[in-house]
């Protein structure tokens, strides 16, 4: 860009920030501390950060020296915000007898963190270059391009920038190494002074309906396996095939669909057509999905676990089991007033609570909740 030019927005972009709330309630403020070394110690990272979160600092240095000069002599500063939390980006440009540095971290408490790191290693290392109080413009980004032009690719991979508007760009002469995802509107420069030939892949002409970025924040596919991460459920679609986003609180948003968390034995944990696999047992943890194999025995005869709902079918009640949550059968023989066999839940001092010889342990008093055994322990 012409330095004259960006010059003339780094000014407008300062004018407007100025005159914004952001510099009056801390961005600017806390940022301009640092500077002076008058910093109290913030937090390394907002509590309320997310992912998608960006905060830019621009910083002004009087500079009339040789653009090489500093790049040999900053060159090591890269290298420490790069070890700083939050950091995204840095990138230092040739202005008018100025150096301009703008920063990109996840949100202002990383900045602010890093901006200390930033000034002592001025302080230590690059007087000569970026002396003297530095003019500030910073703040929170609310709208910004998430497509990850600039980031690394293999150009041997088929469609290594995981997206369909981006190519592999050759940074070297060999077919099929690195390279630079940039977007399909760009012709890849040449290499070495030599256009390469057939080294960037093209992506694949069918777009997977699966993204790459699986995590929390994500955009999701809902009802798609592997839509996201593991523990977060693709919320905020209306119907399977919709768009949403993979979140982890998925029980507050209803997530029901396939690939959402459930809990084995709960009414409504899944949508029709969908069980809940993967719990080891009645009240685990598991994942809806279409696959649930064989229909649950519940008739007479099969395997039950008392005091679960649905365990066996209706008129049937699950006997024989020591106590709830232990596995019986389902067997008709319930009684006048229900479950009555061995295992069943009966109440202290009911007449006909449990049948034969089966006496209601475990109460503590009259009229409280035991199970019908053969004998009381």
């Amino acid at each position: 860009m012409d330095p004259q030019r960006f010059d003339s927005i780094a000014k407008r972009l300062g004018t407007r920030l100025s005159r914004r709330s952001a510099l009056r309630t801390g961005a600017g403020v806390a940022l301009g501390a640092v500077a002076l070394s008058k910093l109290t110690p913030a937090l390394a990272q907002n509590p309320d950060t997310g992912v998608k979160d960006r905060f830019i600092s621009i910083r002004s240095y009087p500079y009339t020296g040789p653009i090489d000069a500093a790049k040999s002599g900053l060159k090591d500063l890269v290298v420490l915000m790069q070890q700083q939390p939050g950091f995204i980006s840095i990138d230092f440009v040739d202005g008018d007898d100025a150096i301009y540095v703008i920063a990109t971290f996840l949100d202002l408490g990383t900045a602010v963190e890093a901006a200390k790191q930033e000034d002592a290693w001025i302080e230590d290392h690059a007087q000569a270059i970026l002396s003297g109080k530095p003019e500030i413009h910073s703040g929170p980004v609310f709208l910004r391009s998430e497509l990850h032009t600039g980031c690394g690719c293999n150009t041997g991979v088929e469609d290594s920038c995981n997206s369909s508007r981006l190519v592999c760009c050759a940074t070297t002469a060999e077919a099929g190494g690195p390279g630079v995802c940039l977007t399909t509107a760009t012709t890849c420069p040449a290499v070495d002074g030599v256009t390469p030939v057939s080294t960037a892949v093209p992506p694949t002409a069918v777009p997977t309906d699966t993204p790459a970025c699986t995590g929390e924040g994500c955009d999701c596919t809902s009802g798609t396996d592997g839509a996201c991460d593991a523990g977060l459920c693709c919320v905020g679609a209306d119907t399977p095939g919709g768009r949403g986003t993979c979140r982890s609180d998925c029980v507050s948003e209803s997530c029901t669909s396939e690939g959402c968390a459930c809990t084995a034995g709960t009414d409504g944990a899944c949508d029709d057509g969908l069980c809940c696999g993967g719990a080891d047992t009645p009240g685990g943890a598991g994942t809806c999905t279409s696959d649930c194999g064989e229909p649950a025995c519940t008739s007479e005869g099969c395997a039950c676990t008392a005091g679960t709902d649905g365990a066996c079918d209706e008129g049937l009640c699950c006997g024989g089991a020591s106590g709830p949550g232990g596995t019986g059968a389902c067997t008709s023989d319930c009684g006048d007033g229900g479950c009555t066999g061995e295992g069943c839940e009966c109440t202290e001092g009911t007449d006909g609570a449990c049948s034969g010889d089966l006496v209601c342990c475990g109460a503590s008093e009259p009229g409280g909740a035991g199970t019908c055994q053969a004998a009381c322990g």
